[in-house]
């Protein structure tokens, strides 16, 4: 036996729908119910609007591409109306959305992180805040990354906030009874930039990095094992790297 790769090309079909009509004796006419639709009245399938949102949000394609691949395979369709499915599909899945961040703060330790964001209409750039946990990743468009918008993202959390050195983070742990742990990686990049003024003090700093690097690698997936070994052999490295310091 030989296997052979092959691909099979997406197809858009038609389906149609007969629906009985039913006509009782007082002359009332009743029809059976469509399949549910997340546009009412729409000709699009629920099918259809999760292979867009796939598209693009999983593969990160612009939805004038998509309509670009659907002529490509058959299928005349818009921009509007891939983004009108995809909003459609957006409605539904917002209480999984909140849920997600429910379960995020749930954690006893969890990264945050904000990323300039372009709104339509808006001349000022927005942020993208991103809470997230070994597991999960949770997202919202904020006007800011101030601490209004961060009190009503991070909500009653009260645990450990993995981030940047940014000052917005210094006053939401005013407003928040939460502890701020920077995060390593932002070290590393500042060390990176210092390699060529600087090598020997550089080189000495990314070796301190990676060796804290390869303490989690040790952990794998494991949690309780990656807590354990920080707080042994990370807790020890960082003693070290802050008495090379000074």
């Amino acid at each position: 036996m030989t296997e052979e790769v092959d691909v099979v090309t997406r197809e858009f079909v038609i389906r149609k729908h007969i629906r009985r009509k039913y006509r009782c004796t007082c002359g009332c006419l009743e029809s059976a119910d469509m399949p549910k639709r997340l546009v009412p009245g729409g000709r699009y399938s629920n099918e259809l609007a999760v292979e867009i949102a796939t598209m693009k949000y999983v593969d990160q394609l612009p939805l004038e591409r998509i309509v670009k691949i659907f002529k490509r395979d058959g299928l005349v369709i818009d921009s509007q109306t891939l983004w009108d499915q995809v909003h459609a599909l957006a409605n539904i899945l917002k209480p999984t959305w909140q849920r997600l961040r429910d379960e995020i703060l749930k954690s006893s330790v969890i990264g945050m992180d904000q990323s300039p964001w372009k709104v339509l209409g808006h001349d000022k750039t927005w942020q993208m805040w991103t809470l997230a946990t070994t597991k999960l990743c949770w997202f919202d468009i904020c006007e800011t990354k101030g601490t209004v918008d961060g009190v009503r993202v991070l909500s009653s959390f009260n645990g450990t906030v993995i981030g940047d050195a940014a000052t917005t983070h210094d006053a939401l742990a005013k407003a928040l009874p939460i502890t701020l742990a920077h995060c390593w990686a932002h070290v590393l990049r500042a060390a990176e930039q210092i390699e060529v003024a600087h090598p020997i003090q550089a080189a000495k700093i990314l070796g301190f990095i990676r060796k804290l690097y390869d303490v989690d690698d040790e952990a794998g997936d494991d949690d309780d094992n990656r807590r354990a070994l920080r707080d042994t052999k990370s807790r020890a490295l960082i003693k070290e790297f802050y008495a090379w310091r000074l």
